[in-house]
């Protein structure tokens, strides 16, 4: 009867690129990754339970252990910590793609809009908008080209916080209140987004201030090739010279002449 261990049966020999080998620990690492790759794709498209996001875990873990153990010639101890640390990561992961996850989600992205004072306040004229945006980005180079990209950062969160919220109340009705309010909220922070940016947009002071960007970054980039081939041809010297030297050396060298005795 055989008692040795059962990852002894596993090659010694291991490489993870498929074409060169054909290794059994090779396969299963590239089986394992698709088949989280493929879970993941669906969890993103279709929502996921609690309870199956904790089998998810579950099995995550599992093989993370196994995984961990095979490659390590069946080390307990490899293997009790990489199951471990794959169920924590899958914990993190899979709970993302349930409907308590998505509004988690989503209130995490409302969150981080709530701190803009021009999302969550009501301004109505062009200008006091162009003042909240000069104080806010104060301490910025280019102000206006700052509060130009963080804004169409932050429509691009509202957007998504949006998506998640829809997709929680269609995958769990008991959060449809809380959903459609928390909507209501968010429908009011893009449209001060929007208001902001057509304000920032029609502005004199940005069309300058962008236009003076523009010239500053192709000073810079042509300043960057520049000394990229100042480094180039430095580099290409010092290698010149390496080789000079090298053969230099190599010539005087003692030359050994064997006589042979006759």
């Amino acid at each position: 009867m055989w008692q040795g261990n059962v990852f002894d049966i596993i090659p010694k020999k291991l490489t993870l690129l498929p074409c060169l080998s054909f290794s059994l620990k090779g396969y299963l690492v590239k089986k394992f990754i698709l088949t989280l790759l493929l879970l993941s794709s669906v969890a993103q498209s279709w929502a996921i339970s609690d309870e199956a996001a904790y089998g998810l875990t579950a099995i995550t873990g599992c093989a993370t252990g196994l995984l961990g153990a095979g490659l390590s010639d069946g080390k307990t101890v490899v293997g009790v910590i990489c199951g471990l640390v794959g169920a924590g990561l899958g914990h993190f992961f899979w709970h993302q793609f349930t409907p308590t996850g998505r509004m988690k989600r989503a209130m995490s992205r409302i969150g981080i809009l709530e701190q803009h004072p021009l999302v969550v306040g009501d301004f109505d004229q062009d200008q006091i908008i162009m003042d909240v945006l000069q104080e806010t980005y104060v301490s910025s180079e280019w102000p206006l080209m700052t509060a130009f990209s963080n804004l169409n950062y932050l429509n691009q969160e509202a957007i998504t916080a949006y998506g998640l919220l829809v997709a929680a109340r269609e995958e769990d009705p008991s959060f449809t209140a809380k959903a459609v309010e928390l909507e209501k909220t968010v429908n009011r922070m893009v449209k001060n987004i929007v208001r902001a940016l057509k304000a920032l947009k029609t502005n004199k002071d940005y069309a300058a201030q962008l236009e003076q960007f523009k010239r500053e970054q192709q000073h810079k980039e042509e300043m960057a090739a520049k000394w990229a081939k100042v480094h180039a041809a430095e580099r290409q010297a010092d290698a010149a010279q390496a080789q000079a030297c090298a053969q230099l050396q190599q010539a005087n060298q003692p030359r050994v002449v064997i006589h042979h005795i006759v």
